[in-house]
């Protein structure tokens, strides 16, 4: 985002998806996303956040996207799910066929859990799908909120689940 600097100006994702309204797939990558072998905690947090102005882009220029991704080194997993779960009842996101869901925790880094009951995030994140009448494929990648709580709350609809170093999960969990 940062690489040009203010000679050549930064990079404004939202002016782009301004002008690129018949756009249906939208990633966005952190460089180390795919870096196996590293601890969480030895990766370190992306600067960038989701920005407000991205969405407004996105609703602005009404878009349908079908397919996105959701990456929690873009934000902290406490502050992402209620986000996707406002996100993915509106429009432009209720069309999403292909979702990828990269590093959500089910659980703060630190061991601390959300206060209350023990598959909270779960069921935000469970809440989240179902507001997706059109997906189909879903994708978790190194994501700890895939487990026995989350795993019987997925959607009925899917025909691709795609589960990649996702620790959480177990074969009794398929039960």
């Amino acid at each position: 985002m940062y690489k040009s600097g203010p000679t050549l100006g930064y990079f404004d994702l939202s002016k782009l998806i301004e002008n690129t309204p018949q756009v249906n797939v939208l990633r966005l990558y952190h460089n180390n996303d795919y870096v196996v072998g590293l601890p969480s905690w030895e990766i370190s947090r992306s600067k960038w956040v989701y920005p407000e102005a991205l969405f407004a882009s996105i609703n602005s220029a009404s878009i349908r996207l079908r397919s996105w991704d959701w990456n929690a080194r873009f934000m902290d997993t406490q502050d992402l799910l209620p986000l996707i779960l406002l996100r993915h009842n509106q429009a432009p996101f209720r069309s999403i066929q292909n979702l990828r869901l990269l590093h959500v925790a089910s659980e703060d880094a630190n061991g601390d859990g959300v206060t209350g009951m023990a598959d909270e995030r779960e069921n935000v994140l469970a809440m989240a799908l179902k507001e997706l009448p059109s997906l189909r494929r879903l994708e978790f990648l190194e994501s700890s909120i895939l487990n026995d709580h989350l795993l019987p709350k997925l959607p009925f609809n899917l025909t691709s689940l795609t589960i990649n170093n996702c620790d959480d999960v177990t074969t009794a969990n398929f039960s």
